[in-house]
């Protein structure tokens, strides 16, 4: 593939990735922050099931490392407010809980293939599934697995 047709490849993929799908249904609006002192929040139409299927499995991984990449990107920019002492920790954390060590990018995709099997689960955010995944695969109960599957349900399948 040459340099520009990667780049037309990439445009595409964030395209599709950022909620530009040719659907409605393909994405589910998100509450990403809600302050409730002045009733203010902050939502966007983001990717769902109905539009994961509808990737390849190579397009799969490559969403799956685009959303480790921008957890990259958050932890460049997102702690540069808090004192350096506390940068370190704040970033460790997020790294922490927003990925997995050991696992390849299409073991990732397989958990939330296994998700997205149960046509229950089709109008729940891809960001969602990839932190039940991520959950699931650092030996969460399946007790607290089936809860959390649960609230998402209730929350998004309205």
């Amino acid at each position: 593939m040459t340099h520009i047709g990667q780049s037309v490849f990439a445009i595409s993929l964030a395209l599709i990735l950022l909620g530009a799908t040719e659907k409605e249904e393909d994405s589910t609006l998100m509450l990403l922050a809600f302050d409730p002192a002045t009733n203010a929040g902050i939502s966007a139409s983001v990717t769902n099931g109905r539009a994961w299927i509808a990737l390849d499995k190579q397009s799969r991984i490559m969403y799956v490392n685009g959303l480790e990449e921008g957890i990259y990107l958050k932890l460049l920019h997102g702690h540069e407010d808090e004192p350096q002492e506390m940068q370190l920790a704040s970033a460790q954390k997020t790294f922490e809980e927003l990925t997995i060590s050991g696992f390849r990018m299409s073991d990732i995709v397989e958990q939330i293939d296994s998700v997205y099997s149960d046509s229950a689960n089709i109008k729940l955010p891809t960001l969602e599934v990839y932190r039940y995944a991520l959950s699931r695969m650092k030996g969460t109960p399946t007790s607290v697995l089936d809860a959390k599957l649960t609230e998402l349900r209730r929350k998004y399948n309205q």
